[in-house]
């Protein structure tokens, strides 16, 4: 995994790089060069010049962004076996084609010579747009329209106002409600800039929807294009996104706190993080981490992330009276939005006298709290897949993981949240000899698929959670 992650992002990796690797993460400095290049042919790596060229590589975003849209995808699923979908699914797309446009060969007998005379030119040029769903084409939903050049790309006679008018007046009154609308990046699907909010006068910017950018493979054209998936419960009333408040992230990503329809969300760079709507995972990170000390007498706990506040509150909600819950939070703007706006929906935590607030990386506050904590409750950036914060990968390392455990106490009990289950984090828990237990979980109270993973973890198998 080391050495093509690596490859994947343009790095040359010597024997002396990997010994470095082995050593720092797994603190083993016992292989020789020579036994190490042995190993690593046998297992089919090879060293010699490279040849990708730098056009080809696949950047850390475009990665990131299949990831999410892949995810979204799996997320819609009833559960990771089935092809049933919990939304109807509808895709959409355009193409062209040439009045003319005709094969160049057919059969012909040998002594007679090709009778078939094609046309000449291209002729008129005809743009196509239309939908389709797992069970075929969207009933009326087929725009074709004449071009009024041959030349140049056929997005040049797409624009906004006519997408628009489509979207609303032929896709929208013949697919199902509560639809997953997917579609590419094309300049007239996406007229927003990067950091304005939708508005509520455009049909790709009204209704619930949530609008990430992600890549998909278009299996026509071998091309990946960057897409927008777009989530749209539509009723009766179209009510807009409001952007009530802006942050940065230390690596420079923009937060973005919005209000839809008395719900809000936390989007990074237009990526839902989280929102009030889905808030089943967060309360469960808290019922997990904090089963087994709730019963203590004073125990203290680590909350790493504020998030809305809701794993905060369902801490609390669970503790005696005489509990002590510290909240590390990196940033002061979410803290600023907790008591402001967000407070609301939990019942102010941030107010109760056992809670300590420390505006503070996580990872920090652990560092300096040897033995301090009952239980650690980690929900930072997107779990071991971070996203917003590349420094956020180490918390999740096992450097980190061991600076989890030093902050615990012997029976302490470490919990972690995740979008989604990565078999890679879970087997470095388990090398730094924890029982472990992993919670799949959904994002709404009752949903059927359980998208959303939940480690909880121990030096003590009596410290974790006592249910299925």
């Amino acid at each position: 995994t080391y050495i093509r992650t690596a490859n994947n992002e343009g790095r040359h990796i010597t024997l002396a790089d990997v010994q470095e690797f082995l050593n720092k993460d797994y603190g083993d400095d016992s292989f020789h060069k020579a036994t190490l290049a042995r190993t690593l042919s046998r297992w089919g790596f090879e060293f010699g010049k490279g040849t990708r060229s730098q056009h080809l590589k696949e950047k850390d975003h475009v990665v990131a962004a299949r990831r999410r849209y892949l995810r979204e995808k799996k997320d819609n699923r009833v559960d990771e076996t089935s092809t049933v979908t919990e939304r109807p699914e509808v895709y959409l797309d355009e193409s062209y084609v040439n009045k003319n446009h005709s094969n160049d060969f057919t059969w012909y007998f040998g002594e007679d010579g090709p009778w078939l005379q094609k046309p000449t030119g291209k002729g008129e040029r005809l743009i196509i747009l239309n939908a389709i769903t797992p069970d075929g084409w969207v009933p009326g939903a087929r725009l074709v329209f004449k071009s009024t050049r041959k030349t140049g790309d056929y997005h040049g006679q797409m624009n906004r106002e006519l997408f628009e008018k489509w979207f609303e007046e032929m896709l929208l009154p013949n697919i199902p409600k509560n639809s997953l609308i997917i579609m590419d990046n094309a300049p007239y699907h996406n007229v927003l800039s990067e950091h304005s909010p939708p508005r509520s006068n455009s049909a790709v910017g009204t209704g619930r929807h949530q609008a990430q950018e992600e890549e998909i493979d278009k299996a026509c054209t071998a091309v990946t294009d960057s897409a927008t998936v777009l989530t749209q419960p539509f009723g009766n009333t179209m009510k807009p996104y409001v952007k009530l408040a802006t942050t940065k992230a230390p690596d420079g990503s923009e937060i973005n706190l919005y209000e839809h329809d008395g719900a809000y969300s936390i989007m990074v760079d237009r990526h839902e993080l989280m929102s009030s709507r889905q808030t089943e995972s967060e309360l469960e990170l808290a019922r997990l981490g904090c089963e087994r000390v709730a019963a203590r007498r004073e125990p203290t706990i680590l909350i790493g992330g504020l998030g809305m506040g809701y794993t905060l509150r369902q801490t609390l909600d669970m503790l005696q009276p005489t509990a002590k819950v510290i909240v590390a939070e990196l940033l002061p703007e979410v803290i600023r939005w907790n008591r402001e706006i967000l407070g609301e929906l939990t019942d102010h935590p941030l107010n109760d006298k056992r809670v300590t607030l420390k505006t503070a990386d996580v990872a920090s506050v652990m560092a300096h709290s040897p033995n301090a904590f009952d239980a650690i409750l980690l929900d930072v950036d997107n779990g071991p897949e971070a996203m917003t914060t590349k420094a956020n990968h180490n918390l999740y390392s096992r450097a980190g993981i061991r600076n989890c455990l030093s902050a615990l106490h012997t029976k302490g009990c470490l919990s972690i949240w995740s979008a989604s289950k990565d078999p890679a984090f879970e087997s470095r828990l388990r090398r730094e000899q924890l029982h472990v237990r992993a919670f799949h979980v959904a994002k709404r109270k009752n949903g059927k698929n359980r998208p959303r993973c939940i480690w909880v973890a121990s030096k003590d198998k009596r410290s974790l959670p006592d249910r299925e």
